[in-house]
């Protein structure tokens, strides 16, 4: 379907898995590591009287199957629940439903239902609803997408190009109405991707939707999410994350509040259901399916544009043969196992199978109709058709089995509706009454409400009135401002906002029953009060318009969204600008009080600004006097150890030593979270107490330490910003503590106010938590990491805390103050924990961790900090292989709410290594297996584990050492190093993949660059690479375009455009060869192009984000694209 996919999801490996009758052969858990050399994968323990299998990889101490840590385990069954290969569910019959499910009145026993094309992309454009077969029964109209600036609201229009107007639209669904069809609303496509992160989100999305379908008459909702809109990955689909619970919610009032003839279809991708199977989280279906399985119509789950999966049975049939049709079908009959126990399974008559029409209508899984129809018999009847595998584990069928789905109406039509007459030739030689027909329907009105009042202010109206009756009892209420709807309440009382003062206004109320009955209206009416006129502000004593002169700049609209960063207003007798931080403004929030999103310039007479329109707060870098150019916005963003004066290896860094004349941003590393919850440092002798050059004395209340050095040179350099990091791998073990109430975050806050006020040449906060949602054991070899206890409520604490912070820095006048965030870029374990796009509004920008994706802790050697990925890299998981790499990571993030400028890619400025690596067939020691490890420089010395890390001024001496040799590779884009004879291998940056990296920045329009951490460069010889990043983005002249070239053959190419409808279009100098991909990894179209122009048809690559690879067997180059 057309839709955007934000998170890359794997392939998941085939797992065959069996029920065990005794669990007495197997050991008990026990609380200790396991698999720590890697020499217990498949070893299997019993927990829970449930039997697991460690996996690949190793699994601390503490993190048993059940955890947050149980994707490390292979779920196998219960014990002594007998049988040979199966689910756990019951060898015969439906698994059955378990409870009460809503039934629509008069839909037939066999659906039909189809997707209508809103748009043209040259498939039958034009149809109308009036057009379509006859046979479909249910047509979901695709699609409604959500604001372009509020991603909880949701709009919809009928596209023009095939209405002239809305009421010949609305005349068609009344017309397939009158004819017993049903159309529904359909949620999702290429901006549909929703974010309801709180509860004033949940509001807005459910008063949007119920506005749509009451204005167009639709008959239900048909959700098409993609994973991110559902909320993402729980630890368990009972008991989700806070974000897809509001989305549950949210769904369920809209359904509750059309009553029981509201149709909710739902048409998730496997990914994001079969693929729960056997795994430790809940993929984000799972959680809507299990939440909402009482209101669901049918769930009729995307059968294609996706790879293959494991049944019941741990096999992994081919997908488009009537085997996988069956085989995933039957799963949500049956019930499968995910997150510890079983997903229940679902009432025959609520699932259909979901397929494209025909060849073209999507990327992979075209079903030929002959395959489609064995595989509804087989369902349906029971009798195995010839040539068919699997084995139905109810051997009767299910005879009141709910249908076929199809993508789409239009791509039916162009194939001559050969989907559509083949199961309604099939449905009625089978039989297909319609059903639930026969009841009588309530047509009795609730009474008006009566006694509505009034209570105005400046821009709102509080209003409220005395309840309604009903025979069935009274449902809601509707509220309208004049004509319009504005929104709905289920308890007498109700708030209208974003109101204009001195104006009248007029409120009717109407209550509505479960049947959809309406009573008449209640009407009152009402004027705002008066403006509160002058108000003293941030340039000077109060006054209205008038006394600040007259204003050149637009006046502030108070229903629009600005959506341009620095664009200016005037607002009573004031400038604003849109904060360079926020990509869209709330509107009916006045500048003057939205300081979270505008920032005061001056009086409209010019006087009275502020010292400056700068301050990262609205994210612009104050210029300072080295002459670094700022205005291409990019930030060189550094950490700076504060244990690294007590170690060599670390060069002893003094504050002294930072290059402030190359640098914007300094993350001063660490503080932490201490145990009553407040703010601290980890060293407070080395950052307060130490005598440096800048120290300030030894008198109460004098300032040594870093900070005596920090506060120093920030005079001297009043544009470098620094900011405090707190946590860290080590020093994190308080956060999630810290998060679980308001009361601690408060306590948090609260202390880091007054640490801003006391030292106020400190710029803001960085919080590195790593990570939110993982539970983390201390590291026994490691006494100074307590590890980082975490749990599924850490996805909405983590938000909550940010949120809190940004707050309350606007609330004691630092909003110019900074928060930002370092982030994982591993999407595993983004998905434990909050989606980005729930707390990048939040943020001035975010730090990309694109390192350590590789090391010692796995037992193959690859790259720690790949820019670009290496199509041959042995990485067991697609998500691994396409994902671990900064290019991927930056436009994940980019894809997930955060604006590109606001992106800061990471740079390793030390290496990871291994022991014991054979040469491989290539001789260079990449990608293959380790059996030792390796000690470096940076590695604690009593480690039994130690990952050989070197500063980069290490590496690059080995570069000319004997023994060594150095390689690059051509893909990753990152050099590394080999030492055949001793069996070592180091993955690290150098000189030319810097240059490479701030490249990508540059050319793809992202923040800056990030890097652990200064020591590494070589701060008594000039900086270099410091200097790399200086010349790059300040001293030399910037790039007006992308160039691919490379220093042994230019390679210039361009894919456009994107998104795409009809073709992709790549120009490129020499010949090439490329290939095509889903966001799963799976490789669509594989080629060979010329030099010149070169089209692609949309149709060979089907709708959906696509990946091109472009190689000329010397560079390789990655393009995302939108097909539509």
């Amino acid at each position: 379907m057309k839709k955007i996919i934000c998170s890359l999801c794997c392939l998941l490996a085939t797992v065959n898995f069996a029920i065990a009758d005794d669990c007495s052969e197997y050991e008990q858990y026990q609380n200790k590591p396991y698999n720590v050399y890697l020499e217990e994968t498949g070893k299997k323990v019993v927990y829970n009287n449930k039997i697991y299998e460690v996996g690949d990889d190793y699994i601390p101490e503490n993190c048993h199957p059940e955890s947050t840590w149980s994707y490390l385990w292979n779920y196998i069954g219960t014990c002594g629940e007998g049988g040979s290969e199966g689910s756990g569910g019951n060898e015969q019959g439906n698994a059955g439903a378990d409870y009460e499910h809503n039934t629509v009145s008069c839909l037939k026993k066999h659906l039909i239902i189809g997707y209508w094309h809103n748009f043209n992309n040259n498939t039958m454009n034009g149809l109308k609803l009036s057009e379509i077969n006859n046979a479909y029964d249910v047509i979901n109209v695709s699609f409604g997408e959500t604001d372009a600036s509020d991603r909880a609201v949701i709009t919809f229009a009928p596209d023009n190009s095939i209405y002239e107007t809305e009421a010949a639209f609305i005349a068609d669904i009344q017309a397939l109405q009158a004819q017993d069809k049903k159309v529904n609303l359909s949620l999702g496509g290429q901006n549909g991707i929703i974010h309801v992160a709180n509860e004033n989100d949940k509001t807005k999305f459910v008063n949007s939707v119920i506005a749509i379908i009451e204005k167009y008459g639709f008959d239900g909702l048909d959700i098409d999410f993609e994973g991110t809109s559902a909320g993402g990955y729980s630890s368990s689909f009972i008991n989700p994350n806070a974000n897809a619970q509001l989305m549950i919610d949210g769904i369920r009032e809209i359904c509750e509040h059309f009553g029981n003839d509201f149709l909710l279809t739902m048409a998730p991708e496997t990914a994001y259901v079969q693929f729960g199977i056997n795994q430790g989280q809940a993929p984000a279906y799972l959680a809507l399916i299990y939440g909402l399985r009482d209101k669901l119509t049918v769930l009729h789950v995307q059968l294609y544009n996706t790879g293959s999966s494991n049944d019941l049975y741990g096999n992994s049939p081919t997908v488009g043969t009537a085997d996988y049709l069956v085989a995933m079908t039957e799963m949500l009959l049956q019930g499968f196992p995910c997150c510890g126990t079983t997903f229940p399974a679902l009432d025959e008559s609520q699932v259909a199978i979901g397929i494209p029409a025909c060849t073209g209508a999507a990327g992979s899984g075209i079903v030929t109709m002959e395959n489609a129809k064995k595989a509804m018999q087989y369902l349906i009847t029971g009798v195995k058709p010839a040539g068919m595998n699997y084995t139905l584990k109810n051997p009767n069928g299910y005879p009141d089995f709910r249908g076929i789905m199809t993508w789409s109406v239009n791509w039916d039509a162009s194939n001559n509706y050969e989907l559509a007459n083949t199961f309604d030739n099939y449905f009625d030689e089978i039989g297909n009454p319609v059903m639930n027909c026969g009841e009588t329907s309530d047509n009795e009105a609730p009474t008006a409400p009566s006694n509505l009042a009034a209570t105005p202010a400046e821009k709102s109206v509080a209003l409220s009135w005395d309840a309604a009756t009903d025979n069935i009892g009274v449902k809601g209420y509707n509220i309208y401002k004049g004509d319009t709807k504005i929104g709905y309440a289920t308890s007498c009382t109700y708030t209208a906002t974003g109101l204009t003062a001195e104006t009248a206004y007029t409120f009717y109320v109407e209550a509505y029953d479960a049947a959809g009955n309406k009573s008449s209206k209640t009407s009152v009416q009402t004027t705002t009060l008066e403006s509160t006129g002058s108000e003293g502000g941030e340039g000077g004593e109060g006054g209205g318009e008038d006394d600040y002169g007259e204003c050149t700049e637009p006046a502030w609209d108070e229903t629009k969204n600005y959506q341009t960063p620095g664009e200016k207003v005037s607002y009573k007798g004031k400038i604003y600008k849109v904060k360079s931080s926020v990509w869209w403004t709330t509107a009916g929030l006045s500048p003057d009080t939205n300081t979270n999103q505008w920032d005061y310039v001056s009086n409209c007479d010019g006087t009275g600004g502020n010292s400056g329109e700068g301050g990262e707060g609205g994210s612009t870098i104050d210029p300072v006097d080295t002459g670094i150019d700022y205005e291409n916005g990019k930030r060189f963003v550094i950490y700076f150890p504060n244990w690294g004066n007590y170690n060599t290896a670390h060069i002893s860094i003094t504050v002294s030593m930072i290059p402030w004349e190359k640098v914007t941003h300094i993350n001063h590393a660490f503080f932490q979270v201490a145990d009553n919850y407040k703010l601290e440092s980890t060293d407070n002798f080395i950052d307060f107490d130490k005598a440096f050059e800048h120290s300030e004395g030894w008198e109460d209340g004098a300032l040594r330490g870093h900070f005596a050095e920090y506060k120093h040179y920030k005079q001297l350099y009043p544009g470098v910003k620094l900011l405090v990091s707190v946590g860290g791998w080590t020093k994190g073990h308080n956060f999630h503590a810290m998060a679980l109430t308001q009361e601690r975050r408060a306590t948090f806050i609260n202390s880091v106010i007054a640490f801003l006020q006391l030292y106020p040449f400190i710029d803001g906060i960085d919080i590195d938590w790593e990570y939110p949602g993982v539970n983390r054991a201390a590291d026994p070899n490691d006494t100074a990491d307590k590890g980082c206890p975490g749990g599924p409520e850490d996805a909405v604490n983590y938000v909550a805390l940010l949120k809190e912070l940004r707050e309350a820095f606007n609330a004691n006048n630092m909003q110019d103050k900074l928060l930002t965030v370092a982030a994982s870029i591993n999407q595993n374990v983004i998905a434990q924990g909050a989606n980005p796009s729930n707390y990048a509004q939040y943020l001035d920008y975010i730090n990309l961790m694109s390192y350590d994706l590789h090391g010692a802790f796995e037992r193959t050697t690859n790259h720690h900090g790949a820019i670009y990925a290496n199509p041959n890299d042995p990485s067991e998981t697609a998500l691994e292989r396409e994902t671990f790499n900064a290019s991927a990571a930056a436009a994940f993030f980019a894809a997930n709410g955060f604006p590109k400028s606001k992106i800061v890619v990471g740079s390793p400025w030390y290496s990871r290594g291994w022991g014991g690596v054979s040469a491989g067939q290539k001789g260079d020691g990449l990608f293959q297996p380790a059996t030792g490890y390796e000690r470096g420089a940076w590695d604690d010395p009593y480690t039994s584990t130690p990952g050989g890390q070197y500063p980069w001024f290490e590496c690059k001496k080995l570069e000319t050492t004997a023994g060594w040799t150095k390689y690059t590779d051509e893909y990753a884009k990152v050099p590394y190093l080999y030492n055949a004879s001793e069996g070592k291998f180091l993955t690290y940056e150098d000189e030319t993949s810097l240059a490479e990296r701030c490249d990508f920045v540059l050319n793809n329009d992202y923040g800056g660059i990030i890097v652990w951490e200064i020591s590494g460069d070589d701060l008594n010889n000039g900086a270099p690479l410091s200097t790399i990043i200086y010349n790059k983005f300040y001293a030399a002249e910037q790039p007006t375009g992308i160039d691919y070239s490379t220093t042994d053959s230019a390679f210039e190419c361009s894919v456009s455009p994107n998104p795409a409808t009809e073709f992709i279009s790549i120009k490129i100098n020499k010949d090439a060869a490329i290939a095509i991909y889903d966001l799963f990894g799976k490789c669509i179209l594989t080629k060979n192009i010329h030099a010149g122009d070169n089209t692609i048809r949309a149709e060979e690559v089907g709708q959906g984000w696509r990946i091109i690879r472009i190689l000329d067997g010397e560079k390789n180059e990655n393009f995302i694209v939108l097909v539509k």
